[in-house]
This record gives C-alpha cells, sequence and structure tokens, in this order.
C-alpha cells in the first residue's frame, strides 16, 4: 500500500515503521527549514507531486502549510478542526455547545488588563494562550503570582490571553478515532505527565512521558467517552478523519469532568504509547478509516512512552530561525546511537530530531526531542520495566528523561476506579 506523509517533524518516525510494515511511503516537508536536516539519509524524501493524491496521506503539520484539498483520503489535516485547536475560545463554545462544563473563563487581548486581573483574584488561574503560542502555552502555577512574571517576560504582540479557573482534580486526555463516514473505530483513554523532571520538578512540557494509555471498550456509557457521541454530527459535517482529543479534568469534589481543549490531529505522545496495543498493524488501522471497520487493540494492556530529550530542550526562542541555529550551535551532530539498533527498533523507539551519518544517528539540531520509546504493561499492576531495554541503544550519556514513569497514573489508579474510567 501506498502511503504519503507531509510533515515537518511531528510524524516523521510513523514513516519508518509504516515502511516496516511493507508499505511504499512517500515523505513531504513543506518546511525548508528542517526540509534538508531532519531524518537526513534516513528516509528519502519525494516533491510534492511524486504523491499521489488518491492514496491514504497522513498530515502532522501545524500551523500554515497544513491544507492539501488536492489529496483525496487525508488523515488529521482539516481547516475547522485545526481553528478549534489553535483558537481556544472558538474550542471552548463547540466543548460547551455539546453539554461539558467549563471552568470560569476570562479572555484578554493585552498583557496589562491580565495582570490587572490576575492581582485582585484570591483563587488560582491557569494560563493559556491562542494559537499554539510556544511550548508553554499552558502554564499552571502554583499561585497567580508565578503567571504575572510569566506574563511580565512576554513580548506585548502575544495573541489572546486566557485565563481559567484552576480546578482541583485528575487531568486526562480521551481519544476517538472518526472514520470516513463519521463512524467512532477506537475511543481511548491517557494520563500524562507534562513536567520535565522526575516528581514533577522542572519546567512544563506538551507530554514528558505518557504514563498510560488504555483501550475503552464501553465508551458510550464512559463520563467523557458519552460527548464523542455528542460531537459526532460536527465531525461528519466538516469531514474530519482520525484521531480526535478531549482534554478534561475530572473534579475531585463532584466527579464532573470539566473541558480545556481540542487536539485534532496527529503527531503527539500517546499515539506511540497507544500503538503499543494494536492487535493488527498500524498501517491496518489508517485503512480501516477508509473501509469503517472496527480497530482491534488490547483491552487488559496500557501502553506508555517516556520521552528522550537533549539540552537546551524545552527552551523554545520565538523567532524561529534563531531557535534553530540555536540548537544546531549546541547539538547537531552528537551521535546518539548506531543505525543498526535504533531503526530496526522502531515500533518502540519513535525518532525525532536526528539524521543518519554513515552508520551512525546522530542529533540534527532541530528542536531537542530526540525520540520516545514506548512499551506496553499490565493494566492494573503495570511494572514500567520493559522501556528500559531499549535504553542500551542510546550512546549519548548527556541525554535526559523521566524515570518515575508510571508515577502518576500509579497514584492515580484509585480515583479511575471510582470514576469507572478503568
Amino acid at each position: 500500500m501506498q502511503i504519503n506523509i507531509l510533515d515537518n517533524g511531528n510524524i516523521y518516525n510513523l514513516a519508518l515503521l509504516l515502511q516496516l510494515e511493507g508499505n511504499d511511503v512517500k515523505f513531504y516537508n513543506p518546511d525548508s527549514r528542517t526540509r534538508t536536516i531532519l531524518f537526513k539519509n534516513i528516509i528519502k524524501p519525494a516533491p510534492l507531486f511524486a504523491l499521489n493524491k488518491n492514496e491514504i496521506t497522513l498530515i502532522g503539520l501545524r500551523g500554515k502549510n497544513r491544507h492539501y484539498p488536492q489529496f483525496k483520503k487525508v488523515i488529521g489535516g482539516n481547516r475547522v478542526a485545526e481553528r478549534l485547536e489553535l483558537s481556544r475560545e472558538d474550542g471552548l463554545k463547540l466543548a460547551k455547545i455539546i453539554g461539558f462544563r467549563i471552568p470560569s473563563t476570562h479572555t484578554f487581548s493585552n498583557i496589562k488588563d491580565a495582570i490587572k486581573f490576575l492581582s485582585k483574584q484570591k483563587e488560582t488561574y491557569v494560563l493559556k494562550l491562542d494559537e499554539n503560542y510556544s511550548s508553554e502555552t499552558s502554564l499552571t502555577p502554583n499561585n497567580n503570582e508565578e503567571i504575572i512574571k510569566y506574563l511580565e517576560s512576554l513580548p506585548k504582540n502575544i495573541p489572546n490571553i486566557i485565563l481559567q479557573k484552576k480546578i482541583k482534580g485528575l487531568e486526562i486526555s480521551t481519544e476517538a478515532w472518526f472514520s470516513e463516514d463519521g463512524s467512532i473505530l477506537n475511543v481511548n483513554h491517557t494520563i500524562e505527565q507534562k513536567k520535565l523532571l522526575d516528581n514533577n520538578k522542572g519546567p512544563t512540557t506538551g507530554c514528558a512521558c505518557t504514563d498510560a494509555v488504555w483501550n475503552v471498550p464501553d465508551w458510550q456509557g464512559d463520563r467523557i467517552g458519552k460527548y464523542f457521541l455528542k460531537l459526532q454530527p460536527f465531525i461528519k459535517k466538516i469531514k474530519y478523519i482520525g484521531p480526535w482529543d478531549f482534554n478534561c479534568i475530572i473534579e475531585d469534589k463532584t466527579g464532573i469532568p470539566y473541558f480545556l481543549e481540542h487536539t485534532p490531529a496527529l503527531g503527539y505522545s500517546a499515539i506511540f504509547a497507544w500503538i503499543q496495543l494494536l492487535l493488527e498493524d498500524f498501517s491496518t488501522v489508517l485503512r480501516k478509516l477508509f473501509e469503517n471497520k472496527p480497530i482491534t487493540a488490547r483491552e487488559d494492556k496500557i501502553g506508555y512512552a517516556v520521552r528522550i530529550w537533549k539540552h537546551p530542550y524545552p527552551l523554545e526562542l520565538q523567532n524561529e530561525k534563531e531557535h534553530i541555529k540555536l540548537f544546531q550551535d549546541l547539538t547537531h551532530g552528537e551521535i546518539i546511537g548506531k543505525e543498526s539498533d535504533l531503526l530496526p527498533a522502531c515500533r518502540n523507539v519513535f525518532l525525532f530530531d536526528v539524521y543518519r551519518d554513515k552508520d551512525n544517528i546522530c542529533i540534527a539540531g532541530t528542536d531537542g526531542i530526540i525520540a520516545e520509546i514506548a512499551e506496553s504493561d499490565n493494566l492494573y499492576n503495570p511494572r514500567y520495566n520493559k522501556w528500559l531495554s531499549y535504553l542500551k541503544y542510546f550512546k549519548n550519556s548527556t541525554l535526559g528523561y523521566r524515570q518515575d514513569v508510571g508515577s502518576r497514573f500509579k497514584r492515580s489508579l484509585n480515583k479511575l476506579k471510582e470514576y469507572n474510567l478503568i
């Protein structure tokens, strides 16, 4: 089967897996800043005209250049869905329409007004910025003074500032896979750890490790999964195909889920953990999205994934040229391991910011996220030890990763049972 991938770094690694499964993968990167660096000598890029427009096409791009209407079977790329992800206000409006409760929310167009509001509040708020402004578009602080200090460090020309009342509870993501006719083929839950270092220390990242992904067979009765039934008519209307994620907090006192944000896209850590649960090839899953057939996956296990990174990650400069130059100056060319070890392990080791030089896999130097190591374990008593066997493939002793993977899931297990989420 031929599969097209249009991406600038989010799902490069899925191309290796799809090739291992015997598919003819055509790969195009529209981003000239990373096109000649990422996965050089690992995947041969193709010009856009070489991609068959009638074949399955994965789009992992974010922001501009994400839309290619000439392709007929697109997974992940959709203008309306992207707007709901990038415009948090629009995303909250949709969530309210389908019945979710929303934390008390205030939107500001300038930093001064946001700081003035925060300085008068006794309750703690959470900061969010529109348009995926940076890797720290969400800041969950210990107090409002932390947000004020962060806002004071930002340039004036930032997008909308959104402040939401902090809800005390369990944060969880719930994902549905929608087929071409709008059918729901799979629903799963995810628990993540966002802080870079063990014991929730260090800066906030998109996801430092995915503690657990597990499938939800009875999702229509699930306290979050049931909202996908209400979303379904909208999905059919916009003709979205692929994974759609609700990020929520379940309030401790009431057990009520409060909606935070949508992620309707390919290219995030939990997908690598979820792949560990499949009872079929990932390319079979992609084909089933256009055949409207159920996805077969294990229900007695969790998948998990651990991010491997290189300093100065997670530093993110707003000027992208300066950002890439800094990372290349500091890390480009460092050897992380052997091609013969890392590439054949692509079902468990998902590489990111790398290229191949002869027999070595080296750091490309675009953002510092080197890889995600993914494995599976017992649902009710996970040991979280199998992923460690892949660390021997990484020869660079300066790479970082969390060692307490699974700690949040284990702490949350009783709550998850109480809420009938597991």
